[in-house]
């Protein structure tokens, strides 16, 4: 299956995603900082949709919403292709 991410199918997902994200106030689900929404398009703080699963791993995955997380562009493209990796979570003590 072709990646259909390019196409008008998967900028009007892009847009609605960007929307949807900026009303619930979504943070970078890599960085969990506050993204900047009104910054200019591929600029280090503006959103981008990022692909849980890689497009390259799952082609048909890339207009699915399920797939979709708030990301800063720098953040996206800094991780690239790479899985993400889980949180520790809480320390039980001090070190």
């Amino acid at each position: 299956m072709a990646d259909q991410w390019g196409d008008r199918a998967g900028k009007d997902l892009a847009r609605k995603f960007k929307a949807h994200c900026r009303e619930l106030g979504a943070v970078c689900w890599l960085c969990h900082q506050p993204i900047a929404y009104d910054a200019p398009a591929q600029t280090s703080d503006a959103f981008e949709p990022d692909h849980a699963v890689p497009r390259d791993v799952a082609p048909e995955l890339a207009l699915d919403w399920d797939n979709l997380r708030p990301a800063h562009c720098s953040c996206n493209r800094a991780r690239g292709k790479r899985d993400v990796p889980l949180p520790l979570g809480p320390q039980t003590r001090a070190w």
